[in-house]
């Protein structure tokens, strides 16, 4: 209805401690992306461009990416290449996997809104009459211009239902469409263990859904970290590596039931309007502040819970 909500966190109290009430960044992707490869070449890695993967295979003395026009042979692989990852598939990860289907949506980069809260992550449910599905929409503070947001929504149809007709229009008052972009994502439960003859998966390679940018910087930084140990101490096999094994199961799948994470998203599928707003209304006071996906869901569950 535009009104009833629960927040994670008192917005106007974080506000007023500046810095300190802060829970996360925003990242400009190309900043960061060239000063991970300014560092890279820095360090005399070589890059190379355009490559398709289309096969790895295990050798005698390591393991061998087969390009689309160049054959790399190294002791380790680390694949990152995210949840529809080649190499995880290529490599069998994803026999044991359960798949639950495809995720997509399209984002939308917007300048003239007027949001009550800013500087926070606002996600709402609208239900759009005689619509198969209710419309849940997304918004974040860009990181790439003053007064930029990242507006994300399943079809264009539900972005112009949102910020033209639903009870949240007046948050868009003179909205204008900077970019566009889409996604597909892959969703399956967790890799049981993200080592295989010579390949690391790192992030979201190995995750159900997304790491997100500090998770799959953690994971490249720990995985890489991981196989230099294992060159020193001349460990080149699943023992050389082992601290980023089981970093990766304690920090992800054995950190929390990830299917946890997904009871949130059928809320809008299993009730009315009507319930969705008395559900949401047994929110007194704000949740503590996260943006943990798992303890979000913890926070929800106790609060329903009575």
């Amino acid at each position: 209805d535009g009104k009833t909500h629960f927040a994670r966190g008192n917005y106007e109290e974080n506000i007023k401690k500046g810095d300190e009430g802060r829970l996360s960044l925003v990242y400009d992707e190309g900043i960061l992306i060239d000063g991970l490869m300014n560092d890279a070449s820095k360090n005399g890695v070589d890059v190379f461009t355009g490559v398709n993967v289309r096969g790895v295979e295990a050798t005698a003395n390591g393991v061998k990416v087969i390009g689309n026009s160049d054959t790399f042979e190294g002791t380790f692989v680390i694949g990152a290449d995210g949840t529809s990852s080649r190499i995880a598939e290529i490599m069998g990860f994803n026999k044991d996997r359960q798949f639950y289907g495809y995720g997509s949506g399209i984002t939308y980069y917007c300048t003239g809104l007027k949001i009550p809260h800013p500087e926070a992550v606002n996600s709402a449910t609208c239900f759009k009459p005689d619509a198969s599905l209710p419309t849940l929409f997304w918004i974040i503070p860009s990181p790439y211009a003053e007064a930029e947001y990242w507006v994300q929504a399943r079809t264009q149809e539900d972005f112009e239902y949102v910020t033209k007709e639903s009870a949240f229009s007046g948050w868009f008052p003179d909205v204008k469409v900077t970019r566009v972009r889409s996604f597909v994502t892959s969703i399956r439960s967790p890799v049981s263990e993200p080592y295989r003859d010579k390949v690391i998966l790192v992030g979201d390679s190995a995750w159900f859904g997304e790491a997100e940018i500090t998770g799959s910087m953690m994971c490249g930084w720990k995985a890489a970290n991981a196989v230099a140990v294992a060159m020193r101490d001349n460990k080149p096999d699943r023992e050389g590596v082992i601290n980023y094994i089981e970093w990766w199961k304690k920090s992800f799948p054995e950190f929390d039931d990830y299917r946890n994470f997904l009871m949130f998203f059928p809320f809008r599928l299993m009730f009315s309007e009507e319930e969705m707003n008395y559900l949401y209304g047994l929110f007194k006071s704000p949740l503590r502040s996260t943006l943990s996906a798992y303890r979000v869901v913890r926070l929800i569950k106790s609060t329903l819970e009575p």
